[in-house]
C-alpha cells in the first residue's frame, strides 16, 4: 500500500512538472488576451462552441491585434499582421514547422507531405509535386470534364424541386479525385464502395477532435485510437488506399502511378549513395533528404491525404461558388457567356487532353475571379498553426524555440486587407474583384490573401483545385439557371471541423436552359 501511495504521489508530481514546465519563463511578449483560468487558460473561451473556433480567433485578432493566450499548458500567439505572417511563412520549413498537434493528428491517420518536416519533407515533395505540374494537369482535363457532366446531370429534378448541393458536390469531388488518383473507374463496384463519403467525413471529424485535444490520447496503444470513434473509418480508408498503392505499377496515368514511379526513380538515384527508406520518423531537421525514399506506408498516406483533402476542400469551394451564383442573375449571365465562348475555344481539345492548362484557364477569367473571391471569404483553410524550431524574430521580439504556437489567420487578414483591387471594401464579397478587364489574366493576388498558403509549403494541389471547380462551374452554367432557395434560417456561414464548411445544406433550384430560352 505504501509503495502504491508513493508511486501515485510521484506520478502526480511528474504530471504537474510536465504540465508546468512549458509555462516557466515563457510568454508575455505580446498583448495578453484578458481572462483565462490559472490552470487551463482560455479553454472555455475557445471551446464554448467548437464550430465557431475560427470566429473566436478572428475576434481576438480584431480586438487585440497580435496577441497571446493559453490553452492548457500551450501558449498561442495570433499574428494579426500580414507582413509578420509572410516573414514566418518564409522561414518554413527550415526554422518553422507545423505545430506538434497537427503533425501528430495527421500522422495518426494519413502520414504524408502535409505533416512532414525536414528531412522527410524534401523527399515527399519530390514525389508528390510533379504530379501537379501543368503538363500533367492538362492530361486530367478529360476526366474532369466527364465528372463535371455527370455532376450537372445529377442536379436535374423532374419535379423542379431544389437540390441541397453540399452532398452532390462532395460526391463529384470524391469520385473525381478517386479517378485521378486511384484510377477508380478501373476498380470494381465493391472496391469503389470502400471510399465512402461517410468515412471521409468521419476522418475529418476525427482529425479535428485529435487536433484540439489537450493530450495526444490517440497515441496510446490499442485503446487511444478507439476513444474518438475514428479507428474504424480510418482503418477502412487506409486499407482501401493501401490495396491500390500495392497494385500500382508506376507506368499508368493515375496520380498514384506517378507517385510510385517517382519514388522508384528517387530510390534508384540514391542507391549509389546508400539507400534510406523513410518511415514515420523524419529524423534530424538538418539532415539531407537527397537519399531519402518513401516507405509504402507514407506513399499510401500521401494518397489518402490527397483523396480526403481534395474531396473536402474542392467540394466546399464548389458549393460556395454555386451559392454565390444562385443569388446573382447578372453574374450568372456573364459567366454563362464566358463558358459558352470557352467551349468553342478549347472544349474539343480539352476533352482529349490536348488543351494546355493555361489555355483552359485563360478562357475563364471571370470564373477564376469568382473562385479566388470565394476562397478569400469562405476558405476551407482559414488559418494554420505553426511553431518555430529555432530562435526567430516576430514583430521585433526574439522568440525561443516552441515558446509559442503561432496562429496565422489567413481569412482574417484577407478580409481586413487595405490593398485589394476595386472599390468594394475587403469585408464585402465582390466576385469580379480579381478580373483584369484588359485581358484573360487576373489581377495580382496580394500577400495578405493566401488561400493555399505561401512559400515552399504552398499547397501543391492548388492548380488542380482551380481546374476542377472552374470546369465544373462552367458545365453547370451551360445547362442551368440557378435560383437560391432561402430556408429562412438566417445567413449561411462557415463552421469549423478541421476544415471550414457550410453550416447547413445550401438549397438551389436548377432550371434547365432550353435552346429557345438561351437564344
Amino acid at each position: 500500500g505504501v509503495v502504491c501511495g508513493v508511486a501515485a504521489i510521484a506520478g502526480l508530481v511528474a504530471g504537474i512538472a510536465w504540465y508546468v514546465r512549458p509555462l516557466i519563463g515563457t510568454g508575455g511578449q505580446f498583448r495578453r488576451v484578458p481572462g483565462g483560468n490559472a490552470i487551463v487558460g482560455h479553454v472555455g473561451l475557445l471551446w464554448r462552441d467548437i464550430g465557431r473556433y475560427v470566429d473566436v480567433l478572428e475576434d481576438l485578432a480584431r480586438s487585440y491585434g497580435t496577441c497571446e493566450f493559453r490553452m492548457w499548458n500551450q501558449r498561442f500567439c495570433v499574428v494579426a499582421d500580414a507582413e509578420a505572417v509572410a516573414a514566418i511563412q518564409r522561414l518554413r520549413p527550415l526554422k518553422v514547422a507545423n505545430s506538434t498537434p497537427i503533425r501528430r493528428s495527421m500522422d495518426s491517420a494519413a502520414p504524408g507531405l502535409f505533416s512532414a518536416e525536414l528531412p522527410l519533407w524534401g523527399a515527399e515533395r519530390r514525389v508528390v509535386a510533379p504530379a501537379f505540374a501543368h503538363a500533367n494537369l492538362a492530361s486530367y482535363a478529360p476526366s474532369i470534364l466527364d465528372a463535371s457532366r455527370r455532376f450537372a446531370e445529377s442536379l436535374l429534378r423532374a419535379d423542379g424541386r431544389p437540390v441541397a448541393v453540399n452532398e452532390p458536390s462532395q460526391r463529384f469531388a470524391a469520385d473525381l479525385i478517386a479517378n485521378l488518383t486511384l484510377g477508380a473507374h478501373r476498380l470494381s463496384d465493391e472496391e469503389r464502395s470502400k471510399f465512402s463519403l461517410a468515412d471521409v467525413a468521419a476522418l475529418l471529424d476525427t482529425l479535428g477532435t485529435r487536433l484540439l485535444a489537450p493530450v495526444p490520447y490517440f497515441r496510446v496503444p490499442f485503446l487511444g485510437p478507439r476513444l474518438d470513434g475514428g479507428r474504424a473509418p480510418v482503418r477502412r480508408l487506409q486499407r482501401a488506399v493501401q490495396r491500390v498503392v500495392d497494385a500500382a505499377t508506376g507506368s499508368g496515368a493515375t496520380i498514384v502511378d506517378k507517385f510510385v514511379a517517382l519514388n522508384r526513380a528517387q530510390a534508384s538515384s540514391s542507391s549509389t549513395k546508400g539507400h534510406h527508406d523513410a518511415s514515420a520518423s523524419s529524423g534530424s531537421s538538418g539532415s539531407s533528404s537527397s537519399n531519402v525514399t518513401l516507405s509504402v506506408e507514407r506513399l499510401a498516406g500521401n494518397v489518402l491525404t490527397l483523396f480526403v483533402a481534395g474531396t473536402d476542400t474542392t467540394a466546399h469551394t464548389l458549393t460556395w461558388m454555386l451559392f454565390a451564383l444562385s443569388q446573382d442573375a447578372r453574374l450568372q449571365a456573364r459567366l454563362r457567356d464566358e463558358a459558352r465562348g470557352a467551349s468553342r475555344v478549347y472544349y474539343a481539345a480539352a476533352a482529349t487532353g490536348r488543351a494546355s492548362f493555361e489555355t483552359i484557364l485563360e478562357a475563364h477569367p471571370a470564373t477564376r475571379s469568382l473562385f479566388y473571391e470565394v476562397l478569400r471569404i469562405y476558405t476551407p483553410a482559414p488559418f494554420i498553426v505553426v511553431e518555430n524550431t529555432a530562435e526567430i524574430e516576430v514583430l521585433g521580439r526574439r522568440v525561443r524555440p516552441r515558446e509559442y504556437a503561432f496562429v496565422l489567420p489567413y481569412r482574417f487578414l484577407a478580409m481586413t486587407a487595405t490593398n485589394l483591387p476595386g472599390d468594394a471594401p475587403a469585408s464585402a464579397f465582390e466576385p469580379l474583384r480579381w478580373l483584369d478587364e484588359d485581358g484573360p489574366t487576373l489581377r495580382p493576388i496580394p500577400l495578405n490573401v493566401q488561400p493555399f498558403g505561401a512559400g515552399l509549403r504552398i499547397c501543391p494541389g492548388r492548380d488542380l483545385a482551380q481546374l476542377e471547380t472552374v470546369l465544373c462551374t462552367a458545365e453547370v452554367l451551360r445547362r442551368y439557371r440557378l435560383r437560391f432557395c432561402d430556408d429562412h434560417r438566417g445567413p449561411h456561414r462557415t463552421v469549423f471541423a478541421f476544415t471550414s464548411r457550410p453550416d447547413r445544406d445550401i438549397r438551389i433550384s436548377f432550371d434547365p436552359i432550353t435552346s429557345a430560352s438561351s437564344a
